[in-house]
Protein backbone atom coordinates (compact mmCIF):
# COMPACT_ATOMS: atom_id res chain seq x y z
CA UNK A 1 0.00 0.00 0.00
CA UNK A 2 3.04 2.67 1.26
CA UNK A 3 4.33 1.86 -2.01
CA UNK A 4 1.42 2.45 -4.27
CA UNK A 5 0.63 5.78 -2.40
CA UNK A 6 4.64 6.93 -2.86
CA UNK A 7 3.57 6.95 -6.43
CA UNK A 8 0.83 9.25 -6.11
CA UNK A 9 2.10 13.71 -6.30
CA UNK A 10 2.52 14.48 -2.84
CA UNK A 11 -0.24 16.55 -2.64
CA UNK A 12 -2.47 13.68 -3.87
CA UNK A 13 -1.01 11.66 -0.99
CA UNK A 14 -2.14 14.17 1.69
CA UNK A 15 -5.53 14.08 0.08
CA UNK A 16 -5.60 10.22 0.07
CA UNK A 17 -4.86 10.57 4.02
CA UNK A 18 -7.40 13.53 4.90
CA UNK A 19 -10.13 11.09 3.07
CA UNK A 20 -9.01 7.97 4.44
CA UNK A 21 -9.67 9.72 7.88
CA UNK A 22 -12.95 11.28 7.68
CA UNK A 23 -16.86 9.75 8.55
CA UNK A 24 -19.82 11.02 7.43
CA UNK A 25 -20.07 14.35 7.58
CA UNK A 26 -21.20 15.76 11.15
CA UNK A 27 -23.43 18.55 9.72
CA UNK A 28 -25.45 17.15 6.73
CA UNK A 29 -27.85 19.56 5.00
CA UNK A 30 -29.90 18.50 1.73
CA UNK A 31 -29.01 20.96 -1.22
CA UNK A 32 -31.06 21.09 -4.62
CA UNK A 33 -29.44 20.64 -8.28
CA UNK A 34 -31.17 21.14 -11.64
CA UNK A 35 -34.39 20.45 -9.25
CA UNK A 36 -33.55 17.09 -7.54
CA UNK A 37 -33.28 17.14 -3.76
CA UNK A 38 -29.88 15.39 -2.38
CA UNK A 39 -29.77 12.79 0.22
CA UNK A 40 -27.80 14.68 2.80
CA UNK A 41 -23.90 14.15 2.95
CA UNK A 42 -24.42 14.18 -1.43
CA UNK A 43 -22.94 17.13 -2.73
CA UNK A 44 -25.03 18.52 -5.77
CA UNK A 45 -21.90 20.76 -6.79
CA UNK A 46 -19.58 17.18 -6.75
CA UNK A 47 -22.26 15.86 -8.93
CA UNK A 48 -22.27 18.93 -11.48
CA UNK A 49 -18.75 19.02 -11.71
CA UNK A 50 -18.84 14.86 -12.52
CA UNK A 51 -21.20 15.48 -15.12
CA UNK A 52 -19.06 17.95 -17.21
CA UNK A 53 -15.26 17.70 -16.39
CA UNK A 54 -14.64 14.37 -14.69
CA UNK A 55 -12.61 12.17 -17.04
CA UNK A 56 -13.86 8.94 -18.21
CA UNK A 57 -11.57 5.83 -19.08
CA UNK A 58 -12.01 2.82 -21.09
CA UNK A 59 -13.02 -0.30 -19.25
CA UNK A 60 -13.92 2.12 -15.87
CA UNK A 61 -16.96 0.54 -14.59
CA UNK A 62 -19.90 2.68 -12.43
CA UNK A 63 -22.27 0.77 -10.38
CA UNK A 64 -25.57 2.91 -10.34
CA UNK A 65 -28.20 2.17 -8.17
CA UNK A 66 -30.84 3.50 -5.46
CA UNK A 67 -29.50 3.57 -2.00
CA UNK A 68 -29.65 0.41 -0.23
CA UNK A 69 -30.59 -1.66 -3.03
CA UNK A 70 -27.52 -3.66 -3.16
CA UNK A 71 -24.63 -1.34 -4.48
CA UNK A 72 -21.46 -2.12 -1.86
CA UNK A 73 -22.16 -6.30 -2.49
CA UNK A 74 -22.27 -5.44 -6.19
CA UNK A 75 -19.28 -3.08 -5.29
CA UNK A 76 -17.52 -6.15 -3.40
CA UNK A 77 -17.90 -8.62 -6.62
CA UNK A 78 -16.60 -6.27 -9.08
CA UNK A 79 -13.44 -5.37 -6.98
CA UNK A 80 -13.15 -9.28 -6.87
CA UNK A 81 -13.16 -9.47 -10.60
CA UNK A 82 -11.09 -6.34 -11.50
CA UNK A 83 -8.44 -6.74 -8.92
CA UNK A 84 -6.84 -9.76 -8.62
CA UNK A 85 -2.98 -9.42 -8.91
CA UNK A 86 -2.07 -8.64 -5.07
CA UNK A 87 -0.89 -4.75 -5.07
CA UNK A 88 -4.40 -3.55 -6.76
CA UNK A 89 -6.14 -5.66 -4.62
CA UNK A 90 -4.93 -4.14 -1.35
CA UNK A 91 -5.00 -0.91 -2.76
CA UNK A 92 -8.74 -1.40 -3.83
CA UNK A 93 -9.74 -2.20 -0.48
CA UNK A 94 -7.95 0.90 1.28
CA UNK A 95 -9.99 3.32 -1.54
CA UNK A 96 -11.76 6.09 1.11
CA UNK A 97 -15.76 5.13 0.34
CA UNK A 98 -15.92 8.80 -0.86
CA UNK A 99 -13.24 8.64 -3.53
CA UNK A 100 -15.71 5.83 -4.80
CA UNK A 101 -18.75 7.51 -4.91
CA UNK A 102 -19.21 9.94 -7.41
CA UNK A 103 -21.48 12.64 -5.80
CA UNK A 104 -19.47 12.80 -2.48
CA UNK A 105 -17.07 15.41 -1.62
CA UNK A 106 -14.74 16.59 -2.54
CA UNK A 107 -13.91 17.85 -6.11
CA UNK A 108 -10.53 17.57 -6.52
CA UNK A 109 -10.60 13.45 -5.25
CA UNK A 110 -11.42 13.44 -9.36
CA UNK A 111 -7.74 14.21 -9.71
CA UNK A 112 -6.47 11.78 -7.68
CA UNK A 113 -8.44 9.08 -9.33
CA UNK A 114 -6.70 9.70 -12.11
CA UNK A 115 -3.44 9.28 -10.77
CA UNK A 116 -4.03 6.37 -8.86
CA UNK A 117 -2.29 3.25 -10.46
CA UNK A 118 -5.53 0.92 -11.16
CA UNK A 119 -6.16 -0.06 -14.97
CA UNK A 120 -9.74 -0.47 -14.26
CA UNK A 121 -11.40 2.04 -11.63
CA UNK A 122 -14.66 1.57 -10.09
CA UNK A 123 -17.41 4.24 -9.14
CA UNK A 124 -20.34 3.97 -7.57
CA UNK A 125 -23.47 6.41 -7.20
CA UNK A 126 -26.93 6.83 -6.31
CA UNK A 127 -28.17 9.86 -9.13
CA UNK A 128 -30.52 9.39 -11.22
CA UNK A 129 -29.85 8.92 -14.70
CA UNK A 130 -30.37 12.19 -15.62
CA UNK A 131 -27.71 13.44 -13.85
CA UNK A 132 -25.06 11.21 -15.03
CA UNK A 133 -23.41 11.68 -18.47
CA UNK A 134 -24.90 8.61 -19.84
CA UNK A 135 -23.32 9.74 -23.31
CA UNK A 136 -20.34 10.29 -22.42
CA UNK A 137 -18.89 6.97 -20.30
CA UNK A 138 -20.41 4.59 -22.57
CA UNK A 139 -18.95 6.75 -25.70
CA UNK A 140 -15.64 5.71 -24.05
CA UNK A 141 -16.27 2.04 -23.99
CA UNK A 142 -17.42 2.36 -20.28
CA UNK A 143 -19.66 0.66 -18.17
CA UNK A 144 -22.82 0.89 -16.31
CA UNK A 145 -24.34 -1.46 -14.05
CA UNK A 146 -27.63 -0.50 -12.95
CA UNK A 147 -28.74 -2.62 -9.48
CA UNK A 148 -32.40 -3.03 -8.49
CA UNK A 149 -34.15 -4.54 -5.19
CA UNK A 150 -37.91 -5.53 -4.40
CA UNK A 151 -39.23 -1.79 -3.01
CA UNK A 152 -39.95 -3.29 0.04
CA UNK A 153 -36.98 -4.32 1.77
CA UNK A 154 -35.09 -1.66 -0.13
CA UNK A 155 -38.01 0.98 2.09
CA UNK A 156 -37.60 -1.37 5.40
CA UNK A 157 -33.58 -1.14 4.84
CA UNK A 158 -33.33 2.40 3.71
CA UNK A 159 -35.01 3.30 7.52
CA UNK A 160 -32.75 1.60 9.06
CA UNK A 161 -29.45 2.40 7.45
CA UNK A 162 -30.50 6.26 7.58
CA UNK A 163 -31.67 5.73 11.32
CA UNK A 164 -27.86 4.93 12.04
CA UNK A 165 -26.48 8.38 10.42
CA UNK A 166 -26.39 12.19 11.41
CA UNK A 167 -29.02 13.08 9.33
CA UNK A 168 -31.74 11.64 11.60
CA UNK A 169 -30.99 14.84 13.74
CA UNK A 170 -31.46 17.48 10.72
CA UNK A 171 -34.75 18.02 9.40
CA UNK A 172 -36.53 17.01 7.13
CA UNK A 173 -35.03 13.79 7.38
CA UNK A 174 -35.41 14.08 10.91
CA UNK A 175 -38.98 14.23 11.51
CA UNK A 176 -39.52 11.67 8.56
CA UNK A 177 -37.44 8.94 10.43
CA UNK A 178 -38.83 9.28 13.94
CA UNK A 179 -42.44 9.36 13.55
CA UNK A 180 -43.43 5.85 13.15
CA UNK A 181 -43.50 3.59 10.96
CA UNK A 182 -46.88 4.38 9.21
CA UNK A 183 -46.07 7.97 8.91
CA UNK A 184 -42.34 6.88 7.16
CA UNK A 185 -44.35 4.92 4.91
CA UNK A 186 -46.57 8.06 3.67
CA UNK A 187 -43.28 10.26 3.05
CA UNK A 188 -41.74 7.36 1.32
CA UNK A 189 -44.37 6.25 -1.56
CA UNK A 190 -45.23 10.60 -1.73
CA UNK A 191 -41.67 11.13 -2.79
CA UNK A 192 -41.13 13.21 0.40
CA UNK A 193 -37.61 12.75 1.36
CA UNK A 194 -34.53 13.91 -0.61
CA UNK A 195 -33.05 11.35 -2.05
CA UNK A 196 -31.52 12.84 -5.63
CA UNK A 197 -34.54 13.11 -7.08
CA UNK A 198 -37.19 15.80 -7.65
CA UNK A 199 -40.32 16.35 -5.17
CA UNK A 200 -42.84 13.74 -5.80
CA UNK A 201 -40.49 10.75 -7.26
CA UNK A 202 -38.65 8.13 -5.82
CA UNK A 203 -37.27 4.60 -6.38
CA UNK A 204 -39.71 3.84 -9.42
CA UNK A 205 -39.08 6.62 -10.84
CA UNK A 206 -35.03 6.27 -10.17
CA UNK A 207 -35.27 2.58 -12.44
CA UNK A 208 -37.69 4.26 -14.99
CA UNK A 209 -34.86 6.89 -15.75
CA UNK A 210 -32.29 4.45 -15.89
CA UNK A 211 -34.44 1.87 -17.60
CA UNK A 212 -34.29 4.33 -21.08
CA UNK A 213 -30.85 3.23 -21.21
CA UNK A 214 -31.54 -0.57 -20.85
CA UNK A 215 -30.95 -1.59 -24.39
CA UNK A 216 -27.28 0.48 -24.34
CA UNK A 217 -24.51 -2.87 -24.74
CA UNK A 218 -22.53 -1.07 -22.57
CA UNK A 219 -25.45 -1.08 -19.66
CA UNK A 220 -26.40 -3.85 -17.55
CA UNK A 221 -28.98 -4.35 -14.92
CA UNK A 222 -28.49 -6.70 -11.78
CA UNK A 223 -31.43 -7.64 -9.96
CA UNK A 224 -30.13 -8.19 -6.41
CA UNK A 225 -32.88 -11.34 -5.80
CA UNK A 226 -31.32 -13.21 -8.63
CA UNK A 227 -27.86 -12.74 -7.34
CA UNK A 228 -28.87 -14.13 -3.83
CA UNK A 229 -30.78 -16.87 -5.63
CA UNK A 230 -27.86 -18.13 -7.94
CA UNK A 231 -24.87 -15.73 -7.77
CA UNK A 232 -22.12 -17.96 -9.58
CA UNK A 233 -24.53 -17.47 -12.35
CA UNK A 234 -24.99 -13.50 -12.14
CA UNK A 235 -21.14 -13.62 -11.50
CA UNK A 236 -20.58 -14.97 -14.95
CA UNK A 237 -22.94 -12.65 -16.17
CA UNK A 238 -21.12 -9.33 -14.82
CA UNK A 239 -17.94 -10.97 -16.15
CA UNK A 240 -19.11 -11.26 -19.46
CA UNK A 241 -20.48 -8.15 -19.41
CA UNK A 242 -17.24 -6.40 -17.94
CA UNK A 243 -14.86 -8.81 -20.41
CA UNK A 244 -13.39 -10.51 -17.80
CA UNK A 245 -12.25 -13.91 -18.00
CA UNK A 246 -12.83 -16.33 -14.90
CA UNK A 247 -12.57 -19.98 -14.48
CA UNK A 248 -14.79 -21.70 -13.08
CA UNK A 249 -12.71 -21.81 -9.91
CA UNK A 250 -12.51 -18.01 -9.40
CA UNK A 251 -16.24 -18.17 -10.08
CA UNK A 252 -16.61 -20.10 -7.29
CA UNK A 253 -13.52 -17.74 -5.03
CA UNK A 254 -15.53 -15.09 -5.67
CA UNK A 255 -18.99 -16.41 -4.50
CA UNK A 256 -17.40 -17.63 -1.49
CA UNK A 257 -15.70 -13.94 -0.88
CA UNK A 258 -18.94 -12.28 -1.22
CA UNK A 259 -21.12 -14.40 0.74
CA UNK A 260 -22.74 -11.88 3.08
CA UNK A 261 -21.42 -13.50 6.07
CA UNK A 262 -17.57 -13.69 4.83
CA UNK A 263 -17.92 -10.31 3.36
CA UNK A 264 -19.06 -8.69 7.05
CA UNK A 265 -16.26 -10.99 8.64
CA UNK A 266 -13.60 -9.33 6.71
CA UNK A 267 -14.92 -5.71 7.21
CA UNK A 268 -14.91 -6.50 11.08
CA UNK A 269 -11.09 -7.56 10.57
CA UNK A 270 -10.52 -4.94 8.12
CA UNK A 271 -9.57 -1.72 10.47
CA UNK A 272 -10.31 0.62 7.44
CA UNK A 273 -12.41 3.99 8.00
CA UNK A 274 -14.43 2.17 4.74
CA UNK A 275 -14.82 -0.43 6.43
CA UNK A 276 -16.18 1.41 9.43
CA UNK A 277 -18.49 2.48 7.04
CA UNK A 278 -19.60 -0.24 4.74
CA UNK A 279 -20.62 -2.01 8.53
CA UNK A 280 -23.05 0.48 8.69
CA UNK A 281 -24.20 0.20 4.96
CA UNK A 282 -24.37 -3.28 5.52
CA UNK A 283 -27.15 -4.85 7.93
CA UNK A 284 -28.81 -8.14 6.79
CA UNK A 285 -29.01 -8.56 2.98
CA UNK A 286 -31.80 -10.87 3.02
CA UNK A 287 -35.28 -11.31 0.65
CA UNK A 288 -38.21 -11.05 2.82
CA UNK A 289 -37.91 -8.85 5.97
CA UNK A 290 -40.26 -6.67 4.71
CA UNK A 291 -42.85 -8.85 5.87
CA UNK A 292 -42.33 -7.91 9.64
CA UNK A 293 -43.09 -4.29 8.57
CA UNK A 294 -45.54 -3.67 6.26
CA UNK A 295 -49.58 -4.11 6.17
CA UNK A 296 -51.59 -6.12 3.99
CA UNK A 297 -52.90 -2.20 2.76
CA UNK A 298 -49.60 -1.20 2.64
CA UNK A 299 -48.25 -4.18 1.00
CA UNK A 300 -51.04 -3.78 -2.32
CA UNK A 301 -50.08 0.13 -2.18
CA UNK A 302 -46.61 -0.51 -3.02
CA UNK A 303 -47.06 -3.53 -5.66
CA UNK A 304 -50.21 -0.66 -7.14
CA UNK A 305 -47.71 1.66 -7.60
CA UNK A 306 -45.37 0.04 -8.82
CA UNK A 307 -47.35 -1.94 -11.68
CA UNK A 308 -48.45 1.57 -12.68
CA UNK A 309 -45.03 3.08 -13.11
CA UNK A 310 -43.49 0.38 -14.45
CA UNK A 311 -46.21 -0.69 -16.46
CA UNK A 312 -44.30 -0.22 -19.87
CA UNK A 313 -41.18 -2.53 -18.75
CA UNK A 314 -39.80 -6.05 -18.34
CA UNK A 315 -38.89 -5.48 -14.40
CA UNK A 316 -40.27 -7.91 -12.00
CA UNK A 317 -39.50 -8.33 -8.30
CA UNK A 318 -39.14 -11.46 -5.94
CA UNK A 319 -40.21 -10.34 -2.42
Amino acid sequence: MEQMLNMLPPEMQVLMKQMSLKDFPQNPTSKSYKGHNFIPMFSPEVAEYAYDKMSVKEGDVYIVSYPKTGTNWTYEIIRQMLYRDPMSEELSKRIPLQLGVIEMEPCEKFALLDKLPLQRRIMGSHLPAELVNVDRITKANAKIVYVYRNPKDQIVSWLKFASKLPVVNEEPMKSMLNSGWDKYFEHVVAGDFPMNMKPGQWYPDHILGWYKHRDNKNVHFACFEEMKQDLPREIKKLADFLDVSLSNDEVDKITEACTFANMKKNIATDGSNRSKILDINMRKGEVGGWKNYFTVAQSERVDTLFKEKLAETDIRFTY
